[in-house]
């Protein structure tokens, strides 16, 4: 390509870098990054939100979060992707501060939260075994004017129900069917392995059976 005199641009860097990152292979990120630079191809969002996502998804989120930052101050403003992938990344590692502090940063940005972004605090809260201010957060969704999808439901089912909590649990379900959603095998599943494992699975057939 170069020595056609055709130069590639940020969108081509980024294939390139898409593919090393998908590897693994740091170095060659590292190598393609300064050799963007070298070039006067700007990171642009794309850029940023690949490598903040690789770093998370490594579990290296103090450099994520670094990264994160360098971005905004560059004059890059981060995009809806580019949130979810550090929020992710706390909400695994279980740093819950961090996971809402971003939150805050981002709704100040001007981004609200949607049905995947809320899934991600959600399931954290639930993982943390803090079910009270993961059902906080599930009916803030419908304050904000979001009906909860059928994720959004399928984690909270599955919450409740790891906590035995399962009369709450079946209430969801309920609530998910007048909502107008259909049970998916992933619900299914979840309300199976959720009564039998508290000894309750005549109760579920009982329900079913109504």
């Amino acid at each position: 390509m170069i020595d056609e005199h055709i130069m590639p641009n940020c969108t081509t860097y980024n294939s390139i870098l898409h593919g090393y990152l998908s590897l693994g292979q740091w170095k060659e990120v590292v190598r393609i990054l300064k050799e963007m630079s070298r070039d006067g191809q700007r990171h642009d969002v794309v850029t940023y939100s690949m490598l903040i996502d690789s770093l998370c998804k490594s579990g290296r989120h103090a450099e994520a979060r670094e990264i994160f930052n360098s971005m905004i101050q560059s004059g890059e403003n981060p995009n809806v992707a580019t949130y979810r992938s550090l929020l992710h990344g706390y909400a695994t590692k279980g740093d819950l501060v961090e996971m809402n502090n971003l939150l805050d940063l981002m709704v100040q940005n001007g981004m609200q939260p949607d049905h995947h972004t809320f899934n991600i605090q959600i399931h954290a809260y639930c993982k943390c075994g803090r079910l009270d201010e993961a059902m906080l957060t599930f009916n803030k969704m419908r304050q904000q004017g979001l009906v909860p999808d059928i994720v959004n439901y399928g984690t909270i089912i599955d919450g409740l129900c790891r906590i035995g909590q399962l009369e709450d649990a079946m209430a969801q379900f309920y609530q998910m069917i007048d909502d107008g959603l259909s049970p998916n095998v992933v619900v299914f599943t979840t309300l199976i392995h959720g009564f039998s494992m508290h000894g309750k699975w005549e109760r579920l057939r009982n329900y079913f059976m109504r």
